[in-house]
């Protein structure tokens, strides 16, 4: 509004402007000067005045009032709008969840079918492949002629299955559970068997068979690791008994006999040690030419455990050391000591006899990385000069 309404000066009039106005005050001072016409008379023109006032603000602003009011109407009108289209969409979105939990409940139900359906089909297609192996593996146990490569592979998928799959419930998988345990006992007995004749006899086909059997039953590692441990084991035996002074007894023997008993223990010692490096060398050999069945990969490019690729060399390497150190036990005794020195040509005779006949393992063509460098058709399988160093140093003590 743009008037602005002027109230007149007088001490008198001025008292209504403030907030708060003490009319018994007022009244009390106005008898008291016998002034109640004029003071009358004041007040019916200040009223006057602020009427004449208001007229003309009323007049001036009414088009902004009615401006004012149309658009408060406006507001109400949109928000009684708005306030509809909300309860109208609470309605929707009421409707739209029931109908949602509707859907839901059944595409729940659904699911739970499903899911359940799945399961059933998956416990059927595992206990009907265990089924299947199981059958398998009877009919290769009934059978004359076995194939126990094939009957190790055939347990190692059913430890898988049983591993992978809980068909411990099922009672025809509990009825198996024996039979499997003692067909896996034969297996690995006749493995054994065949390692053993194999790498005894030389028979690269056992051996074969057994490292397949191993294979396929997860267990190749550990056994050739075992087998390497026993026949090292064996070849130390043999040799710090042969070295051993305190073996012989010449007050009992006689000095001849002690001698011949010296000599015999050395070629027995070289024999020994021929001998089992003879059995690791061929199972380094088939390691290095089987191929799995199923990859058509060679056996040994499948093991993570890399010294097995050197099983030869390691045995060659240690029996060295080992016969090292026995002989200088042994050179501490002084018969011992002359025994060594007089049939010291002898020993190195039987030395490189034995080399000679480690030597035509080469024929077997063993990849270059399973040999010494060379080049030459017939190589040296093992490192001659380590092996002599360690039956020279009698001559040089």
């Amino acid at each position: 509004m743009n008037s602005k309404i002027e109230i007149e000066s007088d001490p008198l009039i001025e008292k209504f402007t403030n907030e708060i106005v003490d009319l018994e005050k007022f009244i009390s001072s106005i008898l008291e000067k016998n002034n109640i016409e004029i003071t009358i008379d004041k007040l019916n023109q200040q009223i006057e005045i602020l009427e004449n006032h208001l007229r003309i603000n009323i007049t001036e602003n009414r088009k902004e009032l009615l401006n004012k009011l149309r658009k408060i109407n406006g507001y109400q009108n949109q928000t009684r709008s708005i306030n509809e289209d909300a309860s109208n969409l609470e309605k929707l979105l009421l409707k739209l969840y029931e109908q949602f939990m509707e859907n839901y409940e059944e595409i729940e139900k659904q699911y739970i079918f499903v899911n359940n359906v799945q399961k059933a089909s998956e416990y059927l297609r595992h206990t009907l492949r265990f089924s299947y192996l199981i059958s398998r593996l009877q009919k290769q146990e009934k059978s004359q002629i076995k194939d126990w490569s094939y009957m190790a592979n055939i347990l190692n998928e059913i430890d898988a299955l049983l591993s992978e799959n809980d068909l411990n419930n099922i009672d025809f998988v509990e009825e198996k559970k024996s039979f499997i345990t003692q067909v896996k006992q034969n297996i690995l007995k006749k493995a054994e068997e065949l390692l053993l004749n194999g790498m005894e006899t030389h028979n690269q086909s056992n051996i074969g068979i057994a490292i397949q059997i191993y294979f396929n039953m997860q267990n190749l590692v550990p056994k050739i690791t075992s087998t390497f441990s026993n026949a090292m084991k064996l070849t130390t035996s043999c040799i710090q008994s042969c070295l051993n002074p305190r073996s012989i007894n010449i007050e009992r023997d006689g000095i001849s006999t002690s001698k011949a008993i010296i000599r015999s223990n050395m070629e027995n010692l070289l024999s020994t040690v021929g001998k089992y490096f003879t059995q690791i060398f061929y199972l380094q050999h088939v390691l290095s030419k089987q191929k799995d069945i199923q990859s058509n990969s060679t056996i040994i490019s499948l093991i993570e455990d890399k010294n097995i690729q050197f099983l030869s060399q390691n045995f060659w390497q240690k029996t060295c050391e080992i016969i090292d150190q026995s002989i200088r036990n042994a050179m501490n005794s002084s018969f011992f000591r002359s025994v060594l020195i007089d049939d010291y040509y002898l020993i190195i005779q039987l030395v490189n006899s034995t080399l000679e006949k480690i030597d035509r393992l080469s024929s077997l063509n063993i990849d270059a990385n399973f040999l010494n460098d060379s080049q030459e058709k017939k190589v040296q399988v093992v490192d001659h000069n380590v092996f002599m160093i360690c039956f020279e140093q009698i001559y040089l003590k």
